[in-house]
């Protein structure tokens, strides 16, 4: 009976390592009038990744670079390596030929102007990121939705756009609202 009821006891905390989102999780339990305790631990590991250009976002290792350009405008693509259709992109250019206003017109325009794409382009709209002001622009394709959002820092524009499936997308959106800054 000892071995079936430490057996049990072992085989539930073997499988609940799996949960995700949590960080310890301990539970005390008698056994043949004896206290055993048994604790549980998970780490999520969450790196900073980006570039002193580009800014940084708070990402799971699962996440890795696919593209990189450097030079006066840097842009840095990320994807997820668990769910290969969700992307983060940061881009960083100066404020010398725009704003954030001019640079989310121009992409607007850019996208209105071929009929095919038009017809998936929202408007823009003010928005925040990460308490920073910003300019929004979304696009929904049948199979992508991405989300644009344009801010300004020290002279600096930024570009962060989250792409994905449409399920994806709040998700992806609130990692990057909560976590980028244009400094580590």
């Amino acid at each position: 009976m000892k071995k079936k009821l430490l057996f049990l006891l072992l085989f539930v905390a073997t499988f609940s390592c799996g949960k995700t989102n949590k960080e310890s999780k301990s539970s005390d339990k008698t056994v043949n009038n004896k206290n055993v305790k048994i604790e549980v631990s998970e780490k999520v590991e969450v790196l900073r990744k980006g570039s002193e250009k580009t800014g940084y976002v708070t990402l799971t290792k699962d996440w890795e670079i696919v593209h990189r350009q450097e030079g006066e405008v840097e842009v840095i693509i990320f994807e997820n390596s668990k769910k290969k259709e969700e992307y983060i992109t940061l881009m960083q250019n100066t404020t010398d030929i725009y704003d954030i206003n001019s640079m989310a017109l121009s992409a607007y325009e850019k996208l209105t102007r071929n009929e095919e794409d038009a017809k998936y382009v929202k408007k823009l709209k003010e928005s925040t990121l990460n308490g920073k002001k910003s300019i929004q622009l979304e696009t929904n394709y049948p199979n992508e939705t991405a989300v644009k959002n344009y801010t300004e820092h020290n002279g600096k524009i930024y570009m962060i756009e989250v792409a994905g499936p449409k399920e994806s997308i709040e998700t992806l959106f609130n990692i990057v609202n909560q976590t980028w800054n244009p400094d580590r």
